[in-house]
């Protein structure tokens, strides 16, 4: 039976859905994702704090149910972006990690980033065949590795403003409504 899988942006709706995610990831996981290990109040305030960030959240649905999800945080200047992905024990190598990158990569070109970087543990294998399968170059480090993917910018304007820096946030939005 093959399984229904969907890769898109999450809205101010599915926070819910994104926080149910992350409380499903093993501490392993967890660690991984924040460079630490952190307890569910921790993953309680990350998903919280989606809602003034300027991240893109995007999702890889497995038979209607998030598994794994990306963020996109654009720095203030809209020039540089850092990518991180966790997918749930169960899903992966199936790769739902390759097609969340790719659509962050291309999220970051719609935002008219410059450039996105990627931290990976010296160790991590999987991680670091996706980034380098996308173009990422290395750019250093010992315990973690430094990875980063230049983009043409040409979604910037006369000004050398980007869609990121005129960025409207769903969950901001959502949350001043509410």
């Amino acid at each position: 039976m093959s399984e229904d899988i969907l890769v898109r942006l999450l809205c101010a709706s599915e926070l819910e859905a994104y926080l149910d995610h992350m409380m499903r990831l093993d501490g392993p996981a967890r660690a991984q994702r924040f460079a630490a290990g952190v307890d569910d109040h921790f993953i309680l305030s990350h998903c919280l704090h989606m809602i003034v960030s300027r991240t893109s959240l995007i999702g890889v649905f497995v038979d209607g149910t998030l598994r794994g999800a990306a963020e996109l945080e654009v720095d203030d200047d809209g020039a540089t972006g850092e990518l991180v992905m966790a997918i749930e024990k169960p899903w992966r190598g199936r790769g739902l990690g390759r097609q969340l990158a790719a659509a962050a990569i291309a999220e970051a070109r719609r935002r008219g980033v410059g450039a996105i970087r990627i931290d990976i543990e010296a160790t991590d294998e999987a991680t670091r065949a996706i980034a380098l399968g996308h173009g990422f170059r290395s750019q250093g480090g010992r315990r973690t590795v430094t990875y980063q993917l230049t983009l043409d910018g040409s979604s910037r304007d006369e000004t050398g403003e980007t869609p990121s820096s005129r960025w409207w946030n769903p969950f901001r939005t959502a949350a001043r409504s509410a």
